[in-house]
């Protein structure tokens, strides 16, 4: 499955954002990602990786943007289940998408709405 980059800025007051990439792999999210400062980008961390299993999120959502890329929204059960993934409002991570990757985000976001989706639908059967 294709990768995209993604943005989630305006972190401490606006000095900071992080900066990674996403894709899927099976029924779980792999972000690999980096914090760094918003003005001079001096200060750059470690590079992190995350895994979400589909399982732990209440919704995932991509939604294009007028002027360009989109946001990708991740709805989570628990704060938890984003690590050491900063963002503005809890159990909810908001990643900025620029336009040129917004058809990679497009088609990651689909399916991984239709493998939750038949994961909830074996969890009703069982």
């Amino acid at each position: 499955m294709r990768n995209f980059s993604f943005v989630i800025d305006e972190l401490n007051g606006g000095f900071m954002k992080m900066a990674g990439t996403i894709r899927l792999e099976g029924e779980t999210l792999r972000l690999e990602f980096y914090k760094t400062d918003n003005v001079f980008e001096a200060y750059k961390s470690d590079l992190k990786t995350l895994e979400i299993d589909l399982g732990d999120l209440n919704e995932i959502e991509f939604k294009k943007s007028f002027l360009g890329g989109g946001k990708l929204t991740l709805k989570a059960n628990s704060e938890q289940v984003f690590g050491g993934l900063e963002g503005m409002e809890v159990g909810v991570r908001v990643l900025k998408v620029k336009r040129k990757e917004r058809e990679a985000a497009l088609s990651v976001t689909s399916r991984a709405r239709l493998l939750l989706s038949e994961r909830r639908l074996r969890e009703l059967d069982e």
